[in-house]
């Protein structure tokens, strides 16, 4: 499976409060392929 993630600009992603990228995370922990565009 493949999910892509549109997400906020890199430079203002909050990696300790940001729900997408946690959701990223475990999606790819989960074995997931995992894209993201800004």
């Amino acid at each position: 499976m493949k999910w892509l993630f549109i997400i906020d600009p890199i430079e203002n992603l909050n990696y300790k409060t940001d729900s997408t990228y946690a959701i990223m995370k475990e999606a790819y922990r989960q074995g997931i392929e995992v894209f993201f565009c800004c």
